[in-house]
């Protein structure tokens, strides 16, 4: 599956535009909660738990970098 860099034209760290919306802990919560959710109902295996892992590893760094609790 390609990706097409006109439909997907995001450049550059993923970090930068969530300094700008000033998140707090309960916003990590939530997203959390509902990408796991999406995942489950979608998927499921190997591939599903790295997919979970990577986010809750993302999750950690993005807190980390923001300054939040990291629960």
């Amino acid at each position: 599956l390609g990706i097409d860099a006109e439909e997907h034209p995001y450049r550059g760290s993923a970090f930068e535009p969530h300094v700008k919306l000033h998140l707090d802990a309960e916003d990590f919560r939530l997203w959390m909660h509902f990408l796991f959710t999406a995942i489950d109902d979608s998927f499921a295996g190997p591939v599903a738990s790295d997919w979970k892992k990577r986010a809750e590893q993302m999750g950690m760094l993005f807190r980390h970098k923001l300054g939040l609790p990291l629960d």
